[in-house]
């Protein structure tokens, strides 16, 4: 939606001095204008021909009494008004003979608005502008497009993010809950005309990006004036349900019209409708055909992670499936050559609160657990979610319970079995061929590995080398084994 005003408008605001989306200042927007000035084209029009209008605040769905001085400017082709927002009934009181856009001169700490979507007309005196809390990230600083430093995003709400310069450039790491399509749009204030953002979304996923071939830039998309220096950017993001687990890369940029920085741009991420790439989604549950007791590690030792052998470099060659026992194994011909060439069992961890070193996140970061599903489309279309193997239940006071998930967060009815039943007390089991896939399944889906540039391939083991791997053998960046 774009509000068409005329030269007239452009040039009369130039005498205001109202911030948006700038920072160090009192409120998220700013300056407060020329003291309450009214410009009246028609000085000796009859104040009973008037009409009046009011404006008040709503925050947190009540009326909110301003304990700073607030202005509500009204805007139209003829005139830029500003009246102080009363600070005992919380109203704004303003007479005039026709249509206005209505913005506010600042808001009060923590808080936001969208400054361009108020009006009022003689058929409409009387407006509400809510003022909505400022979220915070889950975590990050944005100074890069990997962990840690990306803002992680995972619930909709408004935002705001500091630019230090016009080639500072924040990231942010968006995944959310429910499956569905997202819109993110920039809310700078178009009247006071002051700063231009700029958004940018990544066809890559949080670890691996292009910023010269896998980016797409938006300067436009929200609301605009025609002509003005301010152009709000919005764009969407999808997430089918079987993507849940892969955050999505954008960033913001943006330029001070008159070159003065630090700025804060507000923005706002909001859900726009559902989405679905394939069948209707359809929870499977499975339960892992290979989860028994005999999972249950019995070795005595030091647990060694594969990672930190043979210089950081996977190699499946070295390991081996033994259909007498239904496990991986350590594999030499020569040097375990009494008991066939298999030497000590893989393990990995599958309690979702422990760490992975290779990756440095616990299963649970690892899989985005929100709640949210490893899923694939299974050969009839049908989506598996892979994500039961460790899941299954939970025992509470004796009950077997979930903890399972529709795509919504709704909670499953559900008992089954999984290999969290059966773990030592370091939450790990022996590697089953179930696991093996799901383990590579892990790594393909959030391309750990990609030529150099995936996120373990970025990472060193304990002895500072770099960790690589070839398609094969990418599962094992999650085994280790006790000698």
């Amino acid at each position: 939606m774009k509000r068409v005003l005329s030269f007239v408008i452009l040039m009369l605001l130039a005498l205001f001095t109202l911030s948006s989306c700038v920072g160090q200042t009192t409120g998220p927007h700013g300056g407060n204008g020329n003291g309450g000035t009214t410009v009246d084209p028609n000085p000796d029009v009859d104040d009973s021909d008037l009409i009046t209008y009011t404006v008040s605040l709503y925050r947190n769905n009540q009326i909110w009494i301003p304990n700073i001085e607030i202005k509500a400017i009204f805007v139209n082709d003829y005139s830029v008004s500003e009246v102080v927002i009363d600070d005992f009934y919380g109203v704004a009181t303003f007479k005039g003979d026709g249509d206005y856009n209505v913005h506010l001169s600042t808001v009060p700490a923590g808080y936001t608005y969208d400054p361009n979507i108020y009006t009022v007309d003689p058929q409409h005196t009387d407006l509400i502008i809510d003022l909505y809390p400022i979220s915070s990230f889950d975590s990050g600083t944005g100074a890069g497009p990997y962990n840690p430093e990306a803002y992680d995003i995972s619930k909709t709400g408004y935002y705001s993010v500091q630019l230090s310069s016009i080639n500072d450039r924040k990231y942010f790491h968006f995944l959310p809950t429910q499956s569905g399509e997202y819109a993110i749009e920039s809310l700078c204030d178009i009247y006071a005309d002051e700063v231009d953002p700029i958004g940018i979304k990544y066809t890559g996923n949080e670890h691996f990006i292009s910023e010269e071939y896998g980016s797409e830039v938006y300067q436009d998309g929200g609301v605009s004036l025609e002509s003005g220096f301010t152009t709000n950017f919005k764009f969407s993001i999808t997430f089918d349900v079987t993507e849940l687990n892969v955050a999505r890369v954008f960033a913001i940029e943006a330029e001070s019209k008159i070159e003065e920085y630090p700025v804060t741009v507000y923005f706002k991420v909001e859900y726009v409708d559902s989405y679905s790439k394939g069948p209707a989604f359809n929870p499977k549950v499975i339960e892992p055909e290979e989860a028994s007791i005999d999972v249950t590690p019995k070795e005595s030792g030091s647990l060694h992670w594969l990672t930190d052998l043979n210089g950081g470099v996977l190699d499946v060659r070295d390991y081996a499936y033994n259909e007498a026992d239904g496990f991986w194994h350590v594999y030499d011909e020569e040097k375990y050559a009494s008991t066939n060439g298999y030497g000590p069992t893989l393990v990995c961890r599958v309690n979702i609160n422990m760490t992975i070193p290779a990756i440095g996140d616990s299963i649970a970061t690892a899989l985005s657990y929100g709640p949210t599903f490893l899923c694939l489309l299974g050969d009839d279309g049908e989506r598996l979610c892979y994500d039961y193997f460790l899941y299954g239940r939970v025992e509470s006071g004796g009950v077997l319970q979930g903890p399972v998930f529709n795509e919504d967060g709704s909670k499953l009815d559900y008992q089954g079995d999984c290999y969290m039943n059966y773990m030592n007390s370091e939450g790990m089991v022996y590697v089953t061929n179930e696991l093996m896939e799901f383990w590579q399944l892990l790594a393909n889906n959030k391309e750990y590995f990609k030529d150099g540039m995936g996120w373990v391939e970025t990472q060193t083991n304990s002895y500072g080398q770099y960790i690589s791997a070839g398609q094969e053998d990418q599962w094992l960046f999650a085994c280790g084994y006790y000698a």
